[in-house]
């Protein structure tokens, strides 16, 4: 058992970035109606993948909860294998709450993705982060565990993304919730 005091309420878009957009290929004639890349975790305003698309940190982002500084902290991977990439999953925010990202967007289906890359991050082992992640009446993952699915998977992966579709409707924004869950309620 863990004695580290914050396992309990981490909650955690650790690994995570967030891409929202209504188009995988950005050199598709499709133009999206909305178009975001957050790199969770990151204070830079922008930063620039080695595919050239240009991420905005989530540090004092207008899509990140007003009260993030105080229940959330950024954190940088302590290892980084040669097959992951800096941006987005170097860098993580973790949470002692429940967290939402929230962003104004056109009525209709948008595409979510979500990068994982399970490494330590300020101390805390990557088999301690289990969370759920909702948006509206979706729920998008449930236990999670990106280390105990990379971890399954075959041929061995040292990152993973999730992809998902959700449709806004008029008037609504989205809004992507993330909650935590105590290890000790996961292995039950």
């Amino acid at each position: 058992m863990s004695t580290n005091p914050m396992r309990p309420f981490v909650f955690c878009i650790s690994f995570l970035s967030l891409l929202i957009s209504m188009a995988a290929d950005t050199t598709s004639p499709y133009s999206p109606t909305d178009y975001f890349l957050l790199d969770c975790g990151s204070s830079s305003n922008t930063t620039t993948s080695f595919d050239g698309r240009t991420w905005g940190g989530d540090s004092a982002s207008k899509f990140s909860s007003s009260n993030a500084q105080n229940v959330s902290f950024e954190s940088t991977a302590d290892r980084q294998q040669a097959s992951v990439e800096q941006v987005p999953y170097m860098t993580a925010r973790i949470f002692n709450s429940q967290f939402t990202y929230t962003f104004p967007v056109s009525a209709g289906p948008k595409f979510v993705r979500l990068y994982f890359y399970p490494a330590a991050y300020s101390g805390i082992h990557e088999s301690d982060f289990f969370f759920n992640v909702t948006s509206g009446v979706y729920t998008l993952l449930s236990n999670f565990s990106a280390s105990l699915t990379v971890a399954a998977m075959e041929p061995q992966v040292a990152s993973i993304v999730k992809e998902f579709i959700i449709h806004v409707w008029e008037n609504q924004t989205l809004n992507i919730n993330f909650l935590s869950i105590p290890k000790l309620l996961c292995l039950r």
